[in-house]
């Protein structure tokens, strides 16, 4: 099968070949921050709570 998608083979492998490792990095990242969502103590909590909330 033969996508049409407007974009060359060449261009599909090269994307295929770095798409998983940004979607990793992009999870890790979203990992961590609800980490660090769920774990705030301290006298700035409200403001650090306001900033790390995930919609």
């Amino acid at each position: 099968m033969n996508p049409n998608i407007g974009i060359t083979e060449n261009n599909r492998q090269s994307i295929a070949t770095e798409l998983p490792e940004l979607l990793a990095d992009e999870y890790l990242l979203y990992t961590k921050t609800r980490n660090a969502h769920w774990n705030i103590e301290g006298g700035d909590f409200h403001s650090i709570h306001l900033f790390l909330t995930i919609y």
